[in-house]
């Protein structure tokens, strides 16, 4: 079984290796935080993952499985969502805050904040009285651990 000790830019992986065919490892955010474990491709091709420990595998990039041999990119999976919108530059610092202050994971992008769709993120915006849609998109946190505690 191959097992994968390093995770590369995917452009630069298929310049160095453009005869070798491809697979996809799409995964939710959870999952490639993993930096240990075992997975298989969505074509089904089995492999190990080793890496540092704190990795993260992040889309556009990709690795070699040199047994196999094939290369493999990594795509971020569809998840459910709260999508807030912010009104205002002030709303967008207070929801961010909020938000992180509770340690829940927090996605900014230009049109809005972005939380897993789990019962402590609703009920949070419920009791702040924000609005906000559930969808379905990949996630990928503005910070995976940071660092923070309440210990002296």
């Amino acid at each position: 079984m191959d097992i994968v000790v390093q995770v590369h830019p995917w452009e630069e992986l298929r310049a160095l290796h453009p005869d070798l065919p491809t697979q996809t490892l799409t995964l939710p955010w959870e999952e490639r935080c993993r930096s240990h474990g075992k997975h298989t491709t969505d074509q089904g091709l089995r492999f190990g993952l080793s890496l540092e420990s704190g990795s993260a595998l992040t889309a556009g990039t990709g690795f070699l499985l040199p047994q196999s041999p094939h290369l493999v990119e990594v795509r971020e999976a569809p998840e459910a969502l709260y999508h807030i919108p912010p009104e205002s530059q002030h709303d967008w610092a207070y929801l961010a805050y909020q938000i992180g202050n509770r340690h829940l994971a927090l996605m900014i992008q230009p049109d809005g904040l972005f939380c897993l769709a789990e019962p402590a993120s609703r009920l949070l915006l419920e009791q702040l009285q924000v609005p906000f849609s559930e969808v379905s998109a990949p996630f990928t946190p503005a910070l995976k651990f940071s660092g923070h505690t309440h210990s002296h």
